[in-house]
């Protein structure tokens, strides 16, 4: 059941609206996924004794699990999905509409480095809404989950609670 949560988040920020959504993409749009970044990854869950695993491959364009049906999660070529990078840190952002007729994009934080890629979530609640008032990040027409992009802001606050000991944590077999 966990396994099928971890997916790159993808599945479970698609189906709720309880994560952080903001005006604009942060940082610098890229046409592709980095080449050092390209590759295959694993992730190994334990749940109650009993381990599964799922290996995700990013190439290009694209990413791709070898759990689901829907075998492809992301794909730049589709409109839908841009990467961009901001520093050290890179994002999957995916286009939200609603009923309020505003431009939002759900962000999605990852890193990777030679031997791991983590994968972090801006969750919505009480706390991120706090702490990203107090890192400058504002609530946009008095919604609870739509802020303002700021690059700056992001970073810092990105660099401050991204832990890697929270992020889903996928390492590196080639």
């Amino acid at each position: 059941m966990r396994s099928k949560i971890s997916v790159f988040f993808i599945l479970l920020f698609l189906t709720s609206c309880r994560i952080v959504t903001f005006d604009k993409l942060p940082g610098t749009v890229l046409p592709s996924f980095p080449k050092t970044m390209q590759g295959r990854y694993l992730e190994v869950i334990k749940n109650n004794g009993v381990k599964d695993s799922q290996i995700i491959t990013i190439n290009e364009k694209a990413i791709y699990s070898n759990k689901y049906l829907s075998k492809q999660l992301i794909n730049i070529y589709d409109s839908s999905y841009v990467i961009s990078q901001l520093n050290e840190f890179y994002f999957v952002n995916i286009p939200v509409s609603d009923s309020s007729m505003f431009s939002k994009w759900m962000v999605l934080p990852f890193q990777f480095d030679k031997k791991y890629l983590y994968i972090y979530e801006y969750e919505l609640n009480k706390k991120t809404i706090r702490r990203l008032n107090r890192f400058g990040i504002k609530n946009i027409h008095n919604s609870e989950n739509y802020f303002k992009m700021n690059d700056i802001a992001l970073e810092k606050y990105s660099k401050k609670y991204c832990k890697k000991r929270k992020a889903k944590k996928f390492k590196r077999i080639n």
